[in-house]
């Protein structure tokens, strides 16, 4: 399989400079013989994606995983960007694999945030790494658990978030290939998407769109703590519910035992009376922990990035008023999510809950009231 003509490919990528290409040192027929070493190797690098795939689906933290070999023609286009950019590094057929790390790509998808450390420990623990992991944060992310598994912190200005791995998995037994993996959540999977889609490759520096990106960006975290925290209000009510019937087991068993001893009837009412009393106390709390994943929830802060860009779109015709639509727009959502705060806060003083979690629903409460 032979790959387009050189003049076809640059009306196709008219974004590529072909002058600089000309300039570089590599030739058109490098790159056809690039193209047809990489054509005959696609069936044995899915191959490889494939056991990559069934070692990693056995963590139970996994929701799903998505797998790719890069097409040929993707190959290529990256191949010349890169040589154009860095032509020191002379790219050729021998090196190619090497210096173009995503070859093979996996995506693993997971539901909560603390739900990374089994699936970077199963990593860690199966493959030799081409080097240090990759924990991409947004500013003010939060950095113990990345720094604790012995990552590499690097702060994205457009809030990316996700954790890269660049593995060794053997291929022969003197060669093995560089498979990159990232892991992600769900919802960091959907932001990625949407800005993926929406700016690359040719609006990575509109100013209006990476801002209403990055207010998209923080919805998507603030989502992702959120559900943490639900997880771990699911895990207390749970303990309580389970508690509350272990004690009522044990009394009803006692009043049983009590009913067929020897005391005089009095002392059995008293007895009984005392075990009502019983009944009406709440259980201990649970062992449950707030981690560093689901500690500061806060619902406001993706809606403050409204006002930090305002003062740019005031001066551009016509965005004033998208963003006071936009603004208005989300404000239903705001009136339910406080209105489910207020429920839940509700329940947990009912249940005298760990004063953490009060803590976490007051402070969410407040959020959503300064930005009515």
């Amino acid at each position: 399989m032979s790959f387009m003509a050189k003049e076809e490919f640059f009306r196709k990528y008219d974004s590529i400079d072909e002058q600089k290409f000309d300039g570089i040192p590599l030739s058109w027929e490098m790159i056809e013989e690039i193209y047809e070493d990489y054509v005959g190797k696609i069936k044995d690098l899915e191959v490889i994606a494939t056991n990559i795939t069934n070692l990693l689906m056995e963590v139970d933290k996994v929701h799903s995983i998505r797998k790719r070999v890069k097409d040929p023609e993707h190959l290529i286009e990256k191949i010349i960007r890169k040589s154009i950019k860095k032509p020191r590094l002379k790219i050729n057929v021998n090196n190619y694999s090497k210096i173009i790390t995503d070859l093979i790509g996996i995506r693993i998808l997971h539901l909560f945030k603390e739900d990374w450390v089994p699936i970077h420990q199963k990593i860690m623990k199966t493959w030799n790494l081409n080097e240090k992991p990759q924990a991409n944060i947004r500013k003010g992310d939060r950095e113990t658990v990345f720094k604790e598994n012995n990552c590499e912190i690097k702060e994205h200005k457009y809030g990316y978030r996700s954790v890269h791995y660049l593995i060794k998995h053997p291929f022969t037994k003197n060669e093995s290939k560089i498979v990159e993996i990232q892991v992600r959540t769900l919802f960091e999977e959907a932001w990625s998407e949407i800005d993926h889609q929406i700016r690359y490759p040719y609006d990575i520096d509109n100013p209006i769109l990476a801002g209403y990106l990055v207010m998209f960006n923080g919805l998507a975290g603030s989502a992702d703590e959120m559900g943490g925290f639900i997880k771990v209000l699911k895990q207390e009510l749970d303990y309580k519910d389970q508690a509350i019937e272990e004690r009522d087991t044990v009394i009803k068993e006692l009043q049983e035992k009590i009913n067929l001893s020897q005391l005089d009837e009095h002392e059995k009412e008293q007895i009984h009376l005392s075990l009502v009393k019983l009944t009406e106390k709440e259980p201990e709390r649970s062992p449950v922990i707030l981690n560093e994943w689901n500690m500061n929830s806060s619902l406001a802060e993706s809606m403050a990035k409204i006002s930090s860009i305002s003062s740019f779109v005031k001066n551009h015709s016509g965005l004033q008023e998208s963003l006071s639509k936009i603004t208005d727009s989300l404000k239903p959502d705001l009136m339910e999510c406080k209105s489910a705060l207020a429920k839940v806060a509700d329940c947990i003083k009912e249940r005298h809950l760990v004063s953490e979690i009060k803590s976490e629903i007051a402070y969410n409460l407040e959020n959503v009231k300064k930005i009515e």
